[in-house]
C-alpha cells in the first residue's frame, strides 16, 4: 500500500514538472543595433544605450552600437551622452534575432548676454538688470540661475554702549552664475537616460 502510494506520488510530480515545462517554454532573447547620429548626420562616439536595469552599450568610432541579450518583447531603449538630448524609443525585440534602431541625438547650447554681472548694492537699495539667455543649438534647452551674495566689509564694533555692540555695513556685491541642461523631448514618464552631468556655464 506504502509502495502503491510512492509511486503515484513520484507519478504525480512527474506530470506536474512536464506541464510546467510545456507552460513555460525558453524563450531566447534577441538583439538590436544601429547608428548614433548628431542633428547633422555625423557620427557620435561615446553615446550610451540601454535599458534601465538591463544590459546597456556604447557607440564606437563610426557611431555603431549592438545592444545583446535583451528580453524579447517590447522594450524601452534609451540613448544618450552627456551634453546631449536623451532620447526614449519603443522597440520591439524578436527572440533570436536583431532588430535595428537608429538614434539621432541633439544638442543645445546656451549663449548668454551680458557675460558678466557685478553690481555694488548698497543697504535699502535694489537691483533690476536683463539678461538675454539664447539657445542656438539643435536641441531643447533647460536653464538655470544662481545669485550670490557677498557681504563685505563689515566695521566691528569700535565702542560700546551698555554693553551693546553695533556694526555697520557699508556695501553687497552679487555674483551670478548660469548652468544650461539638456531636456528630453520624449516621453516624460520614461526613466532618466543613461547620460553622465549636464556641462555648466558660469559667468
Amino acid at each position: 500500500m506504502r509502495l502503491g502510494l510512492k509511486v503515484g506520488l513520484l507519478i504525480a510530480i512527474i506530470v506536474t514538472f512536464s506541464l510546467k515545462l510545456v507552460a513555460y517554454p525558453y524563450i531566447a532573447p534577441g538583439n538590436i543595433a544601429g547608428y548614433v547620429f548628431n542633428y547633422y548626420g555625423l557620427a557620435i562616439s561615446g553615446a550610451v544605450v540601454g535599458i534601465e536595469n538591463g544590459p546597456a552599450t556604447t557607440s564606437g568610432a563610426d557611431g555603431y552600437y549592438i545592444l545583446e541579450g535583451v528580453s524579447f518583447g517590447e522594450q524601452i531603449v534609451g540613448c544618450g551622452k552627456t551634453g546631449y538630448n536623451t532620447v526614449w524609443v519603443n522597440v520591439t525585440v524578436i527572440s533570436g534575432d536583431t532588430v535595428f534602431q537608429n538614434f539621432t541625438l541633439t544638442q543645445p547650447a546656451m549663449v548668454i548676454n551680458p557675460l558678466l554681472i557685478e553690481e555694488t548694492i548698497n543697504p535699502g537699495e535694489y537691483l533690476t538688470t536683463p539678461v538675454s539667455v539664447l539657445n542656438n543649438g539643435t536641441g531643447l534647452l533647460n536653464w538655470q540661475a544662481t545669485v550670490n551674495y557677498i557681504n563685505f566689509p563689515v566695521i566691528p564694533c569700535s565702542y560700546s554702549i551698555a554693553f551693546a555692540c553695533t556694526t555697520v555695513l557699508l556695501w553687497q556685491s552679487l555674483h551670478v552664475s548660469f548652468a544650461s541642461f539638456p531636456s528630453s523631448p520624449s516621453d516624460p514618464s520614461a526613466p532618466e537616460g543613461p547620460i553622465g552631468p549636464s556641462h555648466a556655464e558660469k559667468i
